[in-house]
C-alpha cells in the first residue's frame, strides 16, 4: 500500500511540476526586478545603490538613475536646486550606500534575530557531529544506532525494578496482575490491529528500503527475514517492558487516593470493577 501511494504521488508531481515551472519562470522577471533594482519607495530607495546602472565619471546615482551634479569645470548643474543637490550626494555617498539585496532581506523580509546563542550552539554541535560520523564511517554509526535501540531498553528495566522497590513489590504485582490479565476480546476490535500494523510499519520503515540498507551495512550476505523478525519481537518486548514499567506507577497512585491502606483500598477497587462478589473481596482483604 505505501508503494502504491508512493507512486501515486510520484506521478502527481511529474504532471504537476510542468505547470508549477512555467509559473516560476513567468514571476522570475518580476522577482529580478524586486532584488536587483531600486524600487522600494521613497523611504528605502534613500541610500540605495543599484549596480546594475553604470554611470558616467562626473556623474552620481541616486534611485537606479544617474545625475550630472558637476559640470565640466567643476561648477554646479543648474538644472538642479541646491536641495536636489544635497539630497542626491547624500544618496551616493559609500559610507551609507546599499546595495538592493541588503534593503530587501533587511527592511521588508525583517528576519527574526536569534534571542538566544543556545539555538546555534545547538546547531553547530548538531553539524559537527554529523560531519564526525560521516568521516568515521557506517561502522560508527551502526555503533551509535545500536546504542541508541538498547539504551532505552535497559533504562526501562532498571526503572522497572526501582519503581518495584520503592512502591513495594505486592502493590506492584496486585496492579501488574490486572494489566497483564488476558482481554482476548480487544483482539476483535479494528483499533488493536490497526495500532499494531503503524508499530511495526514505523519501525521497519516499510516501503522505504531501510532494512536493506541496515542488512548491506556491515555483510551483504545479511539475513534480512531474520532481522525483520528480530525488530519485530524486539518493539513485542518493548511494549511488554513499558507496561511492566507504567502500571506499578498507575496503581501505587490509585492506591494513594483512598484515605484506607494503600493495598486494601486498590484490592477493593480491582474487585469491584471485575465485578466479583463483594463477600469474597472481604475474604481476601482479611487474608491480605
Amino acid at each position: 500500500m505505501m508503494a502504491v501511494m508512493q507512486a501515486m504521488l510520484l506521478g502527481s508531481s511529474i504532471a504537476v511540476s510542468p505547470v508549477y515551472g512555467a509559473k516560476c519562470l513567468g514571476s522570475l522577471h518580476s522577482a529580478v526586478a524586486i532584488w536587483l533594482s531600486c524600487s522600494f519607495g521613497t523611504r528605502l530607495n534613500s541610500n540605495c545603490y543599484d549596480i546594475s546602472v553604470n554611470c558616467g565619471e562626473n556623474e552620481l546615482q541616486s534611485n537606479s538613475r544617474c545625475y550630472q551634479i558637476f559640470n565640466h569645470d567643476g561648477s554646479i548643474n543648474d538644472q538642479y536646486t541646491w536641495e536636489e543637490v544635497v539630497q542626491i550626494i547624500t544618496n551616493s555617498s559609500e559610507a551609507l550606500r546599499q546595495l538592493p539585496t541588503q534593503i530587501y532581506a533587511n527592511e521588508i523580509l525583517r528576519p527574526a534575530p536569534y534571542s538566544n546563542d543556545l539555538i546555534m550552539s545547538g546547531a553547530t554541535f548538531v553539524n559537527a557531529l554529523v560531519a564526525g560520523v560521516a568521516m568515521l564511517g557506517m561502522r560508527t554509526y551502526m555503533k551509535i544506532a545500536k546504542f541508541l535501540v538498547v539504551f532505552p531498553v535497559v533504562i526501562i528495566v532498571f526503572l522497572t525494578g526501582l519503581i518495584l522497590r520503592m512502591i513495594g513489590f505486592q502493590r506492584a504485582l496486585l496492579s501488574l496482575g490486572d494489566a497483564l490479565a488476558p482481554h482476548f476480546g480487544s483482539l476483535l476490535t479494528l483499533r488493536a490491529w490497526t495500532d499494531a500494523i503503524i508499530h511495526v510499519m514505523t519501525s521497519l520503515c516499510v516501503a522505504s528500503g531501510m532494512m536493506i540498507v541496515i542488512s548491506s551495512m556491515k555483510r551483504f550476505n545479511n539475513n534480512a527475514i531474520r532481522d525483520t523478525v528480530f525488530v519485530i519481537f524486539s518493539d513485542i518486548l518493548c511494549t511488554i517492558l513499558a507496561c511492566l514499567l507504567i502500571s506499578p506507577i498507575i496503581g501505587y497512585t490509585a492506591s494513594q487516593m483512598y484515605t484506607t491502606s494503600s493495598s486494601e483500598s486498590f484490592m477493593y477497587k480491582s474487585c469491584r470493577r471485575k465485578g466479583s462478589d463483594l463477600r469474597h473481596c472481604c475474604s481476601e482483604l482479611s487474608s491480605w
